[in-house]
C-alpha cells in the first residue's frame, strides 16, 4: 500500500516546525530566539576565521604551502573578510538582526566553498584518502557551525546543512582520483554528521524553549509581584483617602447636626421649625450617604466583623417599622409588620443585631421610597429544624413601581441603579443593596428579589440562626449604623446627669456644640484645646469622664490617653478615669485603635444628644448618673 502524499507532507511539516500550540507564544519565542542572531553570527564568523587561520599556520609551519600560493592568499583573504564581518556584526547590530538569514547563509556558503577550494589545492597531489578526509572534515565543521549557531527556521537550517554537504560531494566528484568507494565513504560520513548535528540542533532548540518558558515564568511572577505591590499601595492610598475624607466631612457635619438639634429645642415659629427640620433631614441624608460609602469600603476590603449576640427579632422588626412610620404617613401609605406566626420559643436568637438592622433599614427604606400608594409589609416566618437552629425568613414587600425583569440580575451589583441618566426620579448611591447582599453572605444566608412591573416588589432574606436563652431584656438595644443607640430607652428619655467632664477638642465649633449639649444634660464641662493642655488639667484636678478627640495639634488624643494612663499608674490614690474617644474616624479598626491606646469607649461624629447621654450614663459614677433624677 502506497503512503498518502498529503500525510507524509503534513508529518514532515509538523516535524520541521514543532513548537508551542499557542500561536502568540510561538511568535514571541521566535522573536526572542532570533534576537540572539547577531551575536551567534559574530561567534560563527569568528570560529570560521579561526579555522582558516589554524590551517594557514599549520601549512606555513609544515612547509607544505608557501605564503605566496594561491590557496594561502585565499585563506588570508577569507580570514580578513570574516574578521571584518564579525566586527561589523557588533557595530551594525540592527542591520544584521533585520537581514540575519541572508547574511548567515552567505557566510556559510562562502566558508564552505573557500574551505573546499583550499583543501583541494592543498591535497591536489595527495592520495584520495587525504582529499576525502579533508573535504569531509571541513564540511562536518561547517555543518556543526550551522546546527550550533544558526537562528533560522528548523527547515531552513536543515536545508542549509544539506546544501553544504552537496557542495562538498560535488567538489569531490570533480576530482578524477576519487573512486566509488571513497565517494561512498564520504557520503556516509556526511549523512551521519547531518543526523548527529540535526539531533543536537533539535535538543538545543528544545532546551531553548524550556529556558524561554522558565524566563517567561520568572518575568510573570515578577510582574505579578509588582502588580500586587501596586494594588496594595493603591489600596493603602484608598484607605487613607477614605479615612481622611471621613474625618474631614464628619467634623463639620458634627457642628451642623449638633447646632440644628439644639436649635430645634428652642421656641420658634412653625415656619422656622420647618426650615430647621428640612436642614436636619438633609444633614442626616448626607450622613447616610457617607455611611454607605464607608460601609461598602469595609465590606469590599473584607474587614467586616460580625458580633453575634442574643436579640429579639420581633422587637427589631417593630423598631425598624417605627423608624419609617412618619415618612410613610407623609406619603399616605401604610407600613406594617406581620410576626404572628412566630413560635414563642424562638423569641430570642443569636446574630449581629446591628448588621441585620442595617439590612432591614435599607430594604424598608427602599420600599417606602419607591411606593406611592398602598402599603409596605415586613413579614417574619420561622421554621424550627432542630432544638438548636431555626430558619428565619424575612420578607419586605411593597406595592410600588416594580423592577424590570432585565434589571433583576444586576440589582445587587455595586453602583447599579434601575434609573440612569439626568432624568432620574429617585436619588441614591446604588450601594445599599450591594451592602445588604455582602452582609447576608457574611452571615451565611441568602437574599433574593421577586418583582412584577407596576405591581410591586418583594425582597426575601433567609438565615439559619441559633436559639438563645434570654437572660435580660433586649429593650433599648437598637443600634444605628455607627453602632450606637438610635433612640433612648423610656427610662432615659428625660435623663439629666451630674458630673464634671473634661472635653478635649481642637475644633471651636465642635467644642461649642459639645459644651452646650453637656450643659443641656446637666453636666459641667471644662475645655482643653489639645492633648497637652488636657494632660496638664488632668494633673490639676480629677474628672468623672474625659471626652477625647483623636486628631489635634501639639499632642493628639492617643498620646494624651497614654500619658494619662501613665500618670494613673504612678499614683495609687487615683482611680481610673473613663476616657471616651470622640472622633470623626469611623473606618473599620478605628475603635480597636482607640481602645488599644488606653481609651474605654468610642463615639463617632456626628453624634446627637441622646447618643451622648446614653454613653455618659454608662460611664459616669452611679451617684452622678442618678443624682439629678432623685
Amino acid at each position: 500500500m502506497r503512503p498518502d502524499k498529503a500525510a507524509v507532507y503534513n508529518a514532515l511539516r509538523t516535524f520541521g516546525n514543532r513548537g508551542f500550540a499557542n500561536r502568540e507564544l510561538e511568535t514571541e519565542f521566535t522573536m526572542a530566539y532570533r534576537s540572539h542572531g547577531p551575536r551567534f553570527l559574530f561567534i560563527s564568523s569568528a570560529l570560521v576565521a579561526l579555522y582558516f587561520l589554524i590551517f594557514l599556520l599549520f601549512d606555513l609551519i609544515s612547509g607544505r604551502q608557501a605564503i605566496s600560493d594561491s590557496a594561502q592568499i585565499s585563506r588570508i583573504g577569507i580570514i580578513a573578510g570574516l574578521t571584518a564581518f564579525a566586527a561589523a556584526t557588533r557595530t551594525f547590530r540592527d542591520f544584521f538582526f533585520q537581514n540575519y538569514a541572508p547574511c548567515f547563509v552567505t557566510v556559510a556558503l562562502l566558508a564552505c566553498g573557500m574551505s573546499n577550494f583550499t583543501i583541494m589545492s592543498r591535497h591536489a597531489q595527495d592520495a584520495q584518502v587525504s582529499l576525502v578526509w579533508g573535504l569531509t572534515s571541513a564540511t562536518v565543521f561547517a555543518t556543526f557551525v550551522v546546527y550550533g549557531f544558526a537562528r533560522l527556521r528548523a527547515g531552513g537550517t536543515l536545508m542549509l546543512s544539506i546544501v553544504l554537504c552537496v557542495v562538498a560531494v560535488y567538489c569531490a566528484l570533480r576530482q578524477p582520483q576519487l573512486d566509488t568507494t571513497a565517494f561512498q565513504r564520504m557520503t556516509v560520513h556526511l549523512t551521519a554528521a547531518n543526523l548527529l548535528g540535526y539531533s543536537f540542533y533539535r535538543f538545543s532548540l528544545l532546551r531553548e524553549r524550556k529556558l524561554f518558558l522558565q524566563s517567561k515564568r520568572k518575568n510573570r511572577i515578577a510582574e505579578l509581584r509588582r502588580m500586587k505591590e501596586m494594588a496594595e499601595t493603591a489600596n493603602r492610598a484608598k484607605t487613607a483617602f477614605l479615612a481622611n475624607m471621613s474625618h474631614e466631612i464628619r467634623t463639620p457635619m458634627n457642628g451642623v447636626i449638633g447646632a440644628l438639634s439644639m436649635l430645634s429645642d428652642q421656641n420658634m415659629t412653625e415656619r422656622d421649625r420647618l426650615f430647621v427640620r428640612s436642614a436636619r433631614d438633609s444633614a442626616r441624608n448626607l450622613l447616610h450617604i457617607l455611611n454607605e460609602i464607608l460601609d461598602f469600603a469595609k465590606l469590599d476590603a473584607q474587614k467586616i466583623r460580625l458580633t453575634p449576640a442574643p436579640f429579639d427579632l420581633r422587637d427589631l422588626i417593630f423598631g425598624v417599622c417605627q423608624a419609617f412610620q412618619a415618612t410613610a404617613e407623609q406619603k399616605s401609605i401604610r407600613i406594617r409588620h406581620d410576626c404572628k406566626q412566630v413560635p414563642p420559643q424562638v423569641r430570642s436568637l443569636i446574630a449581629d443585631e446591628g448588621k441585620l438592622r442595617q439590612v432591614l433599614l435599607n430594604l424598608v427604606s427602599n420600599a417606602v421610597k419607591f411606593t406611592q400608594s398602598g402599603e409596605v409589609v415586613v413579614s417574619l416566618s420561622v421554621h424550627c429544624h432542630s432544638t438548636e437552629m431555626a430558619q428565619v425568613k424575612l420578607d419586605v414587600s411593597d406595592t410600588g413601581l416594580g423592577i424590570p425583569h432585565e434589571s433583576l440580575e444586576q440589582l445587587f451589583q455595586p453602583f447599579f441603579q434601575v434609573e440612569t441618566g439626568a432624568n432620574r426620579s429617585y436619588g441614591g448611591t446604588g450601594l445599599g443593596l450591594a451592602i445588604c447582599k455582602q452582609i447576608i453572605d457574611e452571615m451565611g444566608g441568602l437574599i433574593g428579589v421577586r418583582s412584577v412591573l407596576g405591581i410591586g416588589t418583594t425582597f426575601e432574606v433567609v438565615l439559619e440562626l441559633p436559639y438563645s436563652i434570654m437572660t435580660a431584656t433586649t429593650q433599648g438595644k437598637q443600634i444605628t449604623n455607627d453602632g450606637f443607640p438610635d433612640t433612648l430607652p423610656p427610662e432615659h428619655a428625660d435623663l439629666h446627669l451630674q458630673g464634671e467632664v473634661l472635653l478635649v477638642e481642637d475644633n471651636e465649633v465642635n467644642a461649642f456644640i459639645a459644651t452646650m449639649t453637656l450643659e443641656s444634660l446637666g453636666i459641667v464641662s471644662r475645655h482643653a484645646k489639645n492633648g497637652e493642655v488636657a494632660v496638664a488639667m488632668f494633673q490639676e484636678q480629677a474628672f468623672d469622664v474625659i471626652l477625647m478627640d483623636c486628631e489635634m495639634p501639639v499632642m493628639d488624643g492617643y498620646e494624651a490617653a497614654r500619658r494619662i494612663r501613665a500618670l494613673e499608674s504612678t499614683d495609687s490614690a487615683r482611680e481610673r478615669t473613663p476616657i471616651i474617644a470622640l472622633t470623626a474616624h469611623a473606618l473599620s479598626g478605628d475603635r480597636e485603635v482607640c481602645l488599644a491606646q488606653g481609651m474605654d469607649d468610642y463615639l463617632t461624629k456626628p453624634f446627637d444628644r441622646q447618643a451622648l447621654a446614653s454613653l455618659l450614663s454608662r460611664w459616669l459614677p452611679m451617684s452622678a448618673a442618678s443624682g439629678a433624677g432623685a
